[in-house]
């Protein structure tokens, strides 16, 4: 598609774009020899061939967002399409029904974690693992029944205002409360369209004090939040670090490398290399978790539910993983 075709607003940015090089320089996915921020920006649409979605580049840009520019032209040049799945369910993939996961404990009541597509689908047990350490904190929780939040690529096709409207119809009652998201990209995207909604970090983060009279867990560890979780890496350290028995590594954090061939095999190769010697490395996105525990003989994974879970006492979680952690 030419450029001339694209959405009126996504030019509006491309033409704001200076030609600094900042998101070039900062992006994780042209350092490992794909993607080139700045040549899309100025119409080489080609270019984003290997974007990972990780928005460096726009945390870097004081002018534009090229990371939306990035993500929309991706989804065009792809052609990709919204998926059947969602026009059937609501769903970005199959929700999957696994009995071999213990029954999520929740109450009819209280704060209401919405899951996200990632993990109904494919990691069930982490659901589980985030009700379980909410009512170890005595908190009260229950499921929010919503869909797809959008965040995926082939939803950028949307106009803004109608992916606000899919979000903003999952609470439309009015009766829904805070939401506790279990992915970054679920607490961004509904956030940006005005529901209450943040990463079960921030209420981890909200109640320290009770994390420090867990059980001690004796762990040697690192985190890798996720790229859309990077702003919330200092509350991650407090909450990883608040939990007796545990020894913060402190390595740099970067992306996990999504699933973008060519690309993501030499970043996941970078991280594992850069966590040898620990016990397992602890993130706050779905998506990372499961980049993670799929690598071959790779660092163990915890998503930071799976760590407060663990220090309540409940570890039924683990048996799940792949790359398995022993405790």
């Amino acid at each position: 598609m030419a450029q001339e075709q694209y959405r009126e607003d996504i030019v509006q940015l491309m033409k704001k774009c200076i030609e600094c090089g900042l998101c070039t320089e900062t992006c994780t996915s042209h350092r490992h020899g794909g993607c080139n921020p700045m040549e899309v920006m100025l119409g080489n649409l080609s270019s984003a061939k290997g974007c990972i979605g990780c928005g460096k580049c726009t945390s870097v840009c004081s002018e534009t967002d090229p990371w939306k520019v990035m993500m929309y032209v991706t989804c065009v040049e792809y052609n990709f399409r919204i998926p059947q799945t969602f026009m059937r369910t609501g769903y970005h993939l199959p929700i999957r029904d696994d009995d071999s996961v213990p029954e999520i404990p929740f109450s009819e009541n209280g704060l209401e974690i919405m899951p996200g597509c990632f993990v109904r689908a494919l990691l069930p047990f982490i659901e589980y693992s985030a009700s379980v350490s909410l009512n170890s904190l005595g908190i009260e929780n229950k499921r929010l029944e919503a869909g797809c939040c959008t965040f995926p690529i082939p939803y950028r096709i949307m106009e803004d205002e109608e992916r606000n409207r899919i979000k903003m119809d999952y609470v439309k009652n009015d009766t829904c409360r805070k939401i506790i998201t279990l992915c970054p990209g679920c607490s961004n995207e509904m956030s940006s369209a005005g529901a209450d909604a943040v990463h079960i970090v921030d209420i981890y983060h909200q109640n320290i004090q009770k994390l420090k009279e867990m059980n001690s867990v004796n762990l040697k560890v690192a985190i890798q939040p996720g790229c859309h979780l990077l702003h919330k890496t200092a509350e991650i350290k407090e909450v990883v670090s608040s939990i007796p028995g545990i020894e913060l590594v402190d390595l740099q954090i970067g992306c996990c490398g999504k699933m973008v061939e060519g690309i993501s095999e030499s970043i996941m190769k970078e991280r594992q290399e850069s966590m040898k010697g620990l016990d397992a490395v602890i993130v706050g996105c779905p998506s990372c978790f499961s980049r993670y525990d799929s690598y071959p003989d790779g660092i163990p994974v915890l998503h930071i539910s799976e760590l407060v879970s663990l220090a309540s006492g409940d570890c039924r979680s683990l048996g799940f993983h792949k790359n398995v952690l022993t405790v």
